[in-house]
């Protein structure tokens, strides 16, 4: 698993580096502090995952997203913010970033992120190699697609609440409450 993180904050990137240097399943990490480098990284190299923070210099974390998944759209994407608004959340979660991480970074969150990603690329590559078609896949994977699909039509659904002109804030609040609600798993 080849991995580019990206974050302008040194601290952010030496606890990105320390975090990931322990993770003893990645093969390769690159860590840069501009948008700029690491496109110039992400157009010469295969990228399974980009870590990236939203708040770049020059090319933002959102437009270094699209690039990415203009040359390789199966990397996956772990967006990370100091300073992030629900519409940013959104943009990001749309363009196919598979989470949003608010900093203070938790580094075993990150591992377990990293982790669940490398569990689901096996299970990709497995597929491949026994030719398994859609119709075969386990009640569970078929129900992960569905929640998937479903999270994705919150969010837009969410989006257009936050930006609609005739809504009052509160009744915003309580209308995304409600989406959620019915949208998120419960953990019990």
């Amino acid at each position: 698993m080849n991995i580019l993180c990206v974050d302008d904050d040194p601290v952010y990137l030496l606890v990105l580096r320390t975090t990931l240097v322990r993770f003893n399943k990645i093969d390769i990490i690159k860590f840069t502090d501009t948008g700029e480098k690491a496109l110039a990284i992400i157009s010469s190299e295969k990228i399974d995952v980009l870590l990236t923070d939203l708040n770049l210099p020059g090319i933002s974390g959102l437009d270094l997203l699209k690039k990415l998944r203009k040359v390789n759209p199966y990397s996956e994407i772990l967006v990370i913010s100091g300073i992030a608004t629900l519409n940013q959340a959104i943009d990001a979660m749309k363009l196919g970033a598979c989470d949003f991480l608010l900093k203070p970074l938790n580094p075993t969150l990150i591992c377990e992120k990293i982790n669940t990603i490398r569990e689901n690329m096996d299970k990709k590559v497995t597929f491949e190699k026994e030719n398994v078609s859609p119709e075969t896949l386990s009640p569970v994977l078929k129900q992960q697609q569905q929640q998937i699909f479903n999270l994705r039509e919150a969010l837009t659904d969410i989006h257009k609440i936050v930006n609609a002109d005739k809504i009052e804030p509160v009744d915003k609040i309580r209308t995304v409450q409600s989406i959620l609600s019915r949208t998120l798993p419960v953990n019990d």
